[in-house]
């Protein structure tokens, strides 16, 4: 009996493997940047939470807007046409023969729309445009950064 209880004894202690070694290099640098990418995520929800509570005392200066959701001079100016629509808006087939160049298509002008209104509202929470109806018009919250500069212009 003795000589079970000295081996037992005589165990060095184990050596504990990070989880560097035990999953593999690759894998754990991409476990640590999808929980990166997660807390990440996190923040962003919860930086927009913070802007929709602010969103009546921030203003926002059309240039900056148009940075955000625009990424070329099409877009600009389909901006720009919507904003001369008003209230209900345009067709999209209206913007494109406003445009000049045959090959934007009422689709085409579609597309771009949508992909504003997705750039926009990853970085604010907001629209650049909605369908009214056929029409796409501006929102609200571009009348208004667009009508508050010329507010600050008049002062």
């Amino acid at each position: 009996m003795e000589s079970s209880s000295s081996q037992t004894a005589e165990k060095p202690p184990k050596k504990g493997r990070t989880q560097y070694d035990k999953v593999g290099k690759y894998e754990y640098i991409l476990d640590k940047f999808d929980t990166l990418n997660k807390e990440l995520k996190r923040i962003k929800v919860f930086m927009r939470y913070l802007g929709r509570g602010l969103e009546h005392s921030l203003v926002f200066e059309p240039e900056y807007i148009q940075d955000i959701a625009c990424r070329d001079e099409v877009d600009r100016q389909i901006l720009w046409e919507l904003r001369g629509a008003g209230e209900y808006g345009m067709l999209p087939r209206d913007i494109a023969s406003r445009l000049g160049d045959r090959r934007f298509t009422r689709f085409y002008v579609t597309a771009r729309l949508m992909q504003m209104n997705k750039k926009l509202d990853a970085v604010l929470g907001q629209r650049v445009a909605e369908k009214r109806g056929k029409n796409w018009a501006l929102t609200n919250f571009m009348h208004d950064s667009w009508d508050s500069t010329k507010e600050e212009l008049a002062e």
